[in-house]
């Protein structure tokens, strides 16, 4: 869509009823490369009520990030090779099964192996993902030690 037009592209649930500052991601998965995007939230309180953010101009890049998950299952350390990292800063997140950030990292640019210290999880499935639109989401398994 354009800057004045919008269509719904998915949903997103809320925290509920909260003070807190909350963090929400969605993903794209039909933006391609090269294109410009207008984003906006339509966020619908539980009376109906509804508000818009402002709206976000994204330029989808053709940029790709290698990321190979070493071990999985894991324990403590998650190892993550890295192939390629974009020009602008990346990041990897680890995300509960229901969506919640748990973690999140910068990666320099120099590092070919990140190990994130997962030990504070609890054994169970996470997704780790990234804010390189490219990259999609993989499922690990964190394993309690013996």
């Amino acid at each position: 869509m354009d800057e004045n037009r919008y269509e719904a592209i998915g949903e997103v649930k809320g925290a509920g009823n909260t003070s807190d500052r909350s963090q929400y991601t969605f993903i794209d998965d039909t933006a391609i490369p090269g294109n410009t995007y207008y984003y906006r939230v339509k966020q619908v309180d539980f009376d109906g009520q509804t508000d818009y953010s402002i709206p976000l101009k994204v330029v989808v890049t053709s940029m790709t990030i290698g990321i190979r998950i070493s071990s999985n299952p894991v324990e403590d350390i998650l190892r993550m090779d890295i192939d390629k990292l974009p020009d602008f800063p990346a990041e990897v997140y680890i995300y509960s099964m229901q969506g919640q950030l748990l973690i999140s990292k910068v990666l320099d640019d120099t590092q070919s192996v990140v190990e994130l210290d997962i030990s504070q999880l609890p054994p169970g499935a996470y997704f780790v993902s990234s804010n390189v639109m490219e990259f999609k989401p993989i499922k690990i398994i964190k394993v309690g030690q013996e």
